[in-house]
């Protein structure tokens, strides 16, 4: 498999365009999203390579907005989504999420968000805007998501578990209450190293659970495989 494309079973992503690669977080959360019953709409904030636009398409088939603010990433993920069997149900959208009308509402909405404040004037433009949380704050992606979730929807994102406790902040400042979250570990003696949550505007009993990613010997777990078993090849 070349660095440039990444083949699912479904559908394949190129990226020789985009900073960020297709990479474990992006198809961790794609995988492990929990689909809303009668849902009409979707939203992917920071598409990147319409990795998490093309795996939601592939288990509901509903229309899927995803903006993206590099002008580049954005047109290789319209080009993945050309050649993707939902090319008809997908809108690729070059632009600021921040800036989005909020006039439509959407059931669902996802984000593997920038994060790397270590990668701060690293010199290349590009990577910089995709990894670090300048061109997209917390607080940012959490205000916009707050106006543009429908009432029965939900948000799911994938963050450093270093950022646990700002993000449950901030959920509670926005109206969000968290309703499933899942650690994630490499190996069992490890500590966790990404969260996933789901939130939506009505409080619930809230599940949680651990995902191990390798076994003892370094192989995918099983959970991690039955979790991604409909993607990867």
């Amino acid at each position: 498999m070349s660095n440039s494309c990444f083949s699912f079973k479904k559908f394949s992503v190129c990226q020789e365009a985009c900073a960020m690669k297709v990479g474990m977080d992006g198809v961790l959360l794609g995988s492990w999203v929990r689909i809303p019953q009668n849902i009409t709409s979707i939203l992917d904030v920071g598409t990147g390579t319409g990795l998490l636009a093309l795996m939601l398409s592939q288990r509901c088939q509903v229309s899927v907005t995803a903006i993206e603010l590099d002008a580049a990433a954005a047109a290789q993920a319209a080009e993945n989504v050309s050649r993707s069997p939902w090319n008809s149900t997908i809108k690729v959208l070059q632009g600021d999420f921040l800036r989005m009308s909020e006039e439509q509402k959407f059931d669902l909405i996802v984000s593997n968000p920038p994060y790397y404040k270590e990668t701060l004037k690293s010199g290349n433009l590009q990577r910089a805007m995709a990894r670090e949380n300048e061109s997209l704050s917390y607080i940012g992606l959490m205000s916009k998501v707050s106006c543009l979730l429908s009432d029965t929807g939900c948000f799911s994102i994938i963050i450093p578990a270093v950022y646990d406790s700002a993000l449950r902040a901030l959920a509670v400042e926005y109206g969000l209450y968290i309703n499933r979250f899942t650690q994630v570990k490499t190996k069992t003696d490890k500590p966790v190293k990404r969260i996933l949550f789901e939130m939506g505007r009505t409080d619930s009993v809230c599940e949680n659970s651990v995902l191990v990613l390798l076994d003892e010997q370094g192989n995918r777990s099983t959970g991690y495989e039955t979790l991604t078993s409909a993607y990867y090849l």
